[in-house]
């Protein structure tokens, strides 16, 4: 068997074993948006207002339309493409529907939902209609080898709870030719993980962690993570009451983690890609280990299985404690088949401190070898200079950062400080690997501080926003991200990332989850305020490089970054300030941070450069 595997350190630095590793722009806030999730059985009785019942008798389909004083449900919308069970459907492609017919000649929008979530088009300046015009969506970007359900709710602008659904049709998209997704799970449903193990506590349990240091000693590292990589749910070896180190860690033997089969039939070659947490106390104690491994049945095999190890993490060979870090594997000369599973196994024999969590696991299988094998394609370790030789690059796979590196082919990006001239190919800047490039600017002119009576179940209490209700005293700010790199950032529709994003009431459509955090330092770079970890939807606003162009790509319900373009938040949208209250007045330094690595985590995002992920500008913060 040959195995090549790297790990992707939370500061991009020397630390791979074998790694593969949006914005409140525009978005207004004086919506209440739908909860976007109802199954279409419910779209033609459910009124969409998140109590549950069935509005048929206050005006719903079915009934006599009186909910809100008027109104009758216009005719069912008929799907049209793509065809019910289509197969191979390009992964950027428009959903199309035959239109309604108000029964009173009113006009009528279209509430869209893929896989249970509305692709909700947000309040953009703050008096956007809601749904779509129809009879199709713009185009949207959807995952490759995916099969995704679809259903379309018609409703009358004047009477939004009057609506008639349409029936649910599922289409799968084509294969990108790269390879074919046989197992993936974030974690986010139950899909029959089985839990083993003699170990006396720590064993394997999903959910969301709590975050546990190992002592009260400054600086003292993490023994277990404070939240998932993405999402809320994934499997942690237990919680530590009362956020004692020493208590429910991994103690007296193993506890093993064996995920459900999966196929692995005809390929030649399998990657596979998750993001692990690993802690082991100071004492190095022998047999202490967290430890991955590929199961191919074999009835003549101890246990039924051949057993492939992937990674062992040690008591001497640990790189990348205390942090969030995706890791890949490429695997070939093994006999895949049916039945594959993984198994992961975090041991302590004695009572040592010993944690470990898993989130986003991906197998993919492949029909060649080319991720062995040196050359374009192959599985490769970023830390290890030329390691591709000296015409390939080794780059970051796709958008979201499932530690999955590959050898590439350079490409040009955007020279920042010599844009090219109109009609000119955008990319005119240095070689590099053909990802987006994501760089945050601000404007310190922008600056504003408005003391502001904040209610108890205002949005900007329900997202974090500020420190407390009552008069705040708010810094806003605009900022903007541009994307200077070789490639758009691509994300698509929520349903592609569901653990990524969160629908927005307040703001009536869905944001990427931590994405930008603001910070306030004193002269001594002293941290004294903070905005929360920024949701952001994600979208093309306006040009940079070529401005004035008005043909952006992407929007919040298919979000992403054109390169040349950039996402810009201005001082009047929700969440856009840092809350000073109680600051002193005097000189300090704003920092803006999107997508940064941290101590405790890798960048959810793949990148060209994390290197210019901050921007800084001096403010004055006068007395109150």
């Amino acid at each position: 068997m040959r195995v090549r595997g790297f790990a992707y350190g939370a500061l991009g630095v020397a630390v791979f074993i074998l790694l593969a590793g949006t914005l409140l722009a525009a978005c207004g806030d004086d919506a209440a948006g739908d909860d976007g999730n109802k199954p279409a059985a419910d779209a033609s009785a459910d009124s969409g207002d998140g109590d549950g019942d069935d509005d048929a008798a206050d005006g719903g389909p079915g009934g006599d339309g009186d909910d809100d004083g008027g109104g009758l449900p216009a005719t069912v919308p008929v799907l049209l493409m793509p065809e019910d069970a289509a197969v191979d459907v390009p992964i950027e492609s428009m959903l199309c529907w035959e239109p309604s017919t108000d029964p009173e000649g009113d006009p009528i929008r279209y509430r869209v939902y893929l896989d249970g979530l509305e692709l909700s088009t947000g309040v953009v300046g703050g008096d956007a209609p809601e749904g779509f015009e129809g009879p199709c969506t713009p185009e949207l970007l959807f995952k490759p080898d995916t099969v995704y359900e679809w259903f379309v709710v018609a409703f009358d602008p004047d009477h939004p709870h009057v609506m008639s659904g349409s029936a649910m049709w599922t289409f799968a998209t084509e294969w990108d030719g790269d390879g074919r997704v046989v197992f993936e799970d974030d974690f986010s449903t139950e899909q029959g993980w089985e839990v083993a193990g003699e170990a006396e506590t720590g064993q394997w349990t999903s959910g969301t962690p709590g975050e546990v240091v190992h002592s009260e000693a400054e600086g003292s590292p993490l023994s277990q993570p404070g939240a998932c990589f993405r999402g809320d749910s994934c499997w942690f070896t237990a919680q530590n009451p009362g956020a004692d180190a020493s208590d429910g860690d991994v103690d007296g033997g193993s506890t093993v983690l064996l995920s459900p089969p999966f196929d692995l039939t005809d390929a030649l070659s399998v990657t596979v890609s998750l993001t692990r947490f690993f802690y082991r106390g100071d004492e190095r104690q022998r047999g202490t280990r967290l430890q991955v491994e590929l199961l191919i049945p074999d009835d003549s095999a101890p246990g039924g299985y051949q057993v492939f190890v992937l990674e062992e993490l040690d008591y001497e060979n640990a790189e990348g404690l205390n942090t969030w870090m995706p890791v890949a594997f490429a695997v070939c000369d093994v006999p895949f088949g049916p039945g594959a599973r993984l198994r992961i196994t975090a041991t302590d024999p004695d009572v040592n401190v010993v944690e470990a969590a898993i989130d986003n696991v991906q197998v993919t299988a492949h029909r060649t070898t080319d991720t062995c094998t040196m050359g374009e394609g192959a599985l490769c370790n970023p830390s290890v200079a030329d390691v591709c030789g000296t015409d390939l690059l080794c780059c970051g796979r796709g958008s979201l950062n499932y530690g999955v590196f590959r050898c590439t082919e350079p490409a040009p990006a955007i020279d920042r400080d010599n844009f090219p001239a109109p009609g000119m190919p955008i990319y005119n800047g240095e070689l590099g690997c053909p990802l987006p490039d994501l760089v945050p600017t601000a404007m310190p002119e922008t600056v504003r501080f408005d003391d502001v009576d904040v209610s108890p179940d205002s949005c900007a209490v329900m997202e974090g926003c500020v420190g407390g209700t009552g008069m705040r005293r708010l810094m806003r700010f605009s900022m903007a991200s541009q994307n200077f790199g070789a490639a758009d950032l691509k994300l698509g529709v929520p349903a592609n990332h569901p653990d990524l994003f969160h629908f927005d009431d307040c703001h009536d459509h869905y944001h990427f989850d931590g994405f930008a955090v603001y910070r306030l330092l004193d002269a001594d770079g002293n941290e004294v305020a903070q905005g929360q970890k920024l949701a952001q939807c994600l979208w093309d606003h306006s040009a940079v490089v070529f401005p004035g162009e008005d043909n952006g790509i992407y929007s919040c319900f298919t979000q992403g970054i054109s390169a040349g373009w950039q996402d810009v938040y201005d001082t009047a949208l929700q969440c856009q300030w840092i809350d000073v209250t109680g600051v002193p007045e005097g000189d300090y330094t704003v920092r803006v941070e999107i997508n940064m690595p941290t101590a405790e985590s890798a960048p959810k995002l793949v990148e060209r450069d994390y290197g210019n992920n901050t921007f800084e500008f001096g403010v004055t913060v006068p007395a109150p």
